[in-house]
């Protein structure tokens, strides 16, 4: 006999993370997806830009999370409506620079967003785009 494995719990936000994201996690009409894709690849240029006046930014860690969110925003249709709302939620979050660490200035700027992301990619069944941090 072998034992199955469980599975793992769903991770946790923890409550100033819970309380920035939450308001965010509005499902969006698929034709509102195209605005943003392009917002996350505005955000991920703006990292770029800010990386001139501070070295110490985690581009890499930017892009994977905007490689993971644009994957799942490439499939947005086939969510459920709160799966799309939970999307849409990471999204808002990671373009968003006055989020609980503000990603252009401070050198942990980006964690909190991987955080918000890897939550929403197990929440989804996408624990497979997860970012290491």
């Amino acid at each position: 006999m072998t034992a199955s494995k469980p599975e793992s719990p769903l991770p946790q936000l923890n409550p100033q993370l819970y309380q920035a994201f939450n308001p965010l996690c509005q499902a969006l009409p698929a034709e509102d997806i195209a605005n943003l894709v392009d917002r996350v690849a505005g955000h991920v240029q703006e990292i770029r830009t800010a990386l001139q006046k501070n070295e110490f930014l985690d581009i890499t860690l930017a892009e994977a999370i905007a490689e993971s969110l644009l994957a799942v925003l490439a499939n947005y249709g086939q969510y459920s409506t709160e799966q799309q709302a939970l999307i849409v939620g990471a999204v808002e979050y990671f373009i968003d620079d006055k989020d609980v660490e503000p990603d252009t200035t401070s050198v942990l700027g980006l964690d909190d967003d991987a955080e918000v992301l890897n939550y929403v990619l197990h929440s989804i069944g996408r624990a497979d785009l997860r970012v290491e941090v």
